[in-house]
């Protein structure tokens, strides 16, 4: 192939690169008449430019029955994928220690090698915590969303009394919720579980025979299932056990290791370490953050604080929203599953925590990342907003009527009284929240009350 022959291959791909991904946008009338194309908001009507070229149709707000729109490609923002690299990943050290665990990486021949030096409880801990949970130790991580597997062979473990070291998937945060595949000087394998919100966690199943030497080991997390499971030769597995654990999507993965009670660092060699993560499936089928309107419409993002008797609703991408207590009646904290949003749903007023427990009491309000509530039972309390609550309930929705429902990209849904095109923009006013300034290219969705 001629030099001039590799031009004219570079040269398409870049033409190619430039060609606008085609938009799938769906208008349909009042009358059933259904326009398919690229529309765009014009002044209170829509304006539809068929794919493959015609004439353009515009279709006035007061005969739209429904409008469904393709988000352009530039507006989808990519997370960057999980590293399988762990001399990428952080190391850290979790509960009290003498001294500062460390990590070391192989070079040359060792390449993919990772050694954890682990340092014993502090005598505090050895005294009060001995025979508590798996919550000291060195751990080498990363965060990822979504679900995820773990493999990695465990090659040396220093044989010190409870020593352990494994994989582990953990909550973000101080909860310290976590899931773990371990083994101990003993030559079996474990499956430890610390439920959400937990002071202590439990081995819930164990290997039935004992193997001595370098043991493969994977944790697998589906959802809020989580499978443990060993092989000899990281080809043929044998599951140790499952569980569930209602965590966030996103949570941190890695190696940890844990000397065990005395005075002697615990050294763990780990090697073919690898990972697997699947974004996608981080919100697939959870609820979204954010609150829910007295009027029945929900306004998704970040919660933050309450401030002059107004919640905050952070936007990683533009300005936040207050919104009045008053006009609120559930705040979503927690990336819930359909049983557990359903769950804070039926609640007539209180606090959800995460691991499903209710507090009936008075909201209080959130500060710095605390939520405080007032129980007649329990008292007053203090909660961590992001990683121990899921919801609370503040009074029943009252559904007001609404001309229009409008769905955005972030996974809003307004309950609007009207709809209104301004220049590329949509002006929805809502009962609770009045009148919202929409980019175009935000919405994907909006259907007057009663079409299908």
């Amino acid at each position: 192939m001629s030099k001039s022959d590799h031009r004219m291959i570079a040269l398409s791909v870049a033409l190619l690169a430039l060609v606008p991904i085609a938009r799938a946008d769906t208008v349909v009338t009042t009358a059933g008449k259904t326009h398919t194309g690229r529309a765009e908001w014009v002044a209170n009507s829509i304006e539809v430019t068929p794919e493959k070229g015609g004439a353009k149709s515009t279709v006035p707000l007061a005969e739209l029955a429904a409008a469904t729109f393709d988000p352009p490609a530039t507006t989808v923002a990519k997370k960057p994928s999980a590293s399988t690299r762990p001399m990428d990943w952080t190391p850290a050290d979790v509960g009290e220690k003498v001294a500062p665990g460390r990590v070391e990486f192989g070079r040359d021949r060792d390449a993919g090698v990772v050694t954890l030096f682990d340092t014993p409880y502090s005598p505090r801990s050895y005294k009060y915590k001995k025979n508590t949970s798996f919550d000291h130790f060195v751990l080498l991580g990363q965060t990822v969303a979504g679900d995820v597997t773990l493999v990695a062979r465990l090659r040396t473990l220093d044989d010190g009394k409870g020593a352990r070291a494994g994989l582990i998937v953990r909550a973000v945060g101080a909860d310290g919720a976590c899931a773990m595949v371990g083994r101990g000087p003993d030559g079996t394998t474990v499956l430890h579980r610390r439920a959400v919100g937990a002071k202590e966690g439990e081995d819930i199943a164990k290997s039935t025979t004992p193997v001595f030497g370098a043991t493969w080991l994977k944790l697998a997390r589906q959802g809020n299932t989580f499978t443990a499971s060993e092989s000899t030769d990281g080809k043929a597995w044998t599951a140790v056990g499952t569980c569930e654990i209602p965590l966030e999507a996103e949570v941190v993965v890695g190696l940890a290791a844990h000397s065990g009670w005395g005075a002697v660092d615990g050294r763990t060699v780990f090697d073919n370490v690898t990972l697997t993560a699947d974004a996608s499936a981080a919100s697939a089928g959870r609820a979204a953050r954010g609150v829910v309107t007295a009027g029945g419409s929900f306004v998704a993002g970040e919660v933050g604080d309450v401030v002059d008797g107004q919640i905050e609703i952070l936007k990683a991408d533009g300005p936040g929203r207050r919104i009045p207590l008053d006009r609120v009646a559930r705040v979503v904290l927690g990336s819930l599953l359909p049983a557990q949003a359903e769950k804070l749903a039926a609640l007539a007023d209180g606090v959800m925590l995460a691991n499903g427990d209710v507090i009936e009491g008075e909201f209080k309000g959130i500060e710095g990342g605390k939520l405080k509530v007032v129980s007649v039972l329990f008292g007053a309390k203090s909660i961590d907003a992001r990683h121990e609550a899921a919801g609370v309930v503040l009074r029943a929705v009252a559904t007001t009527p609404a001309a229009f429902e409008v769905r955005l990209a972030d996974r809003s849904v307004l309950r609007a009284t009207a709809v209104e095109a301004v220049g590329g923009k949509l002006k929805v006013t809502e009962a609770d929240l009045g009148v919202v300034d929409i980019a175009g290219v935000d919405v994907v969705e909006v259907r007057r009350a009663g079409a299908r």
